[in-house]
């Protein structure tokens, strides 16, 4: 089972120009990612279109 995060392209630039999207979008990822690799799943890479590629295992 392959899933796909999306985060934005360019975060500095998200960062200086609306802080609370950029904050918003880190608190969204770190809440995905962390129930995702909780749960037994594998960060495997990062798509060229701005999002991680994560892996789960059958079992997860």
């Amino acid at each position: 089972d392959t899933l796909l995060v999306d985060v934005p392209a360019d975060i500095e630039a998200l960062r200086r120009t609306d802080p609370a999207a950029a904050r918003a979008w880190r608190v969204a990822v770190r809440e995905v990612l962390g129930g995702l690799l909780a749960d037994g799943a594998r960060v495997t890479g990062f798509h060229r279109k701005s999002c991680y590629v994560v892996t789960r295992s059958p079992s997860t």
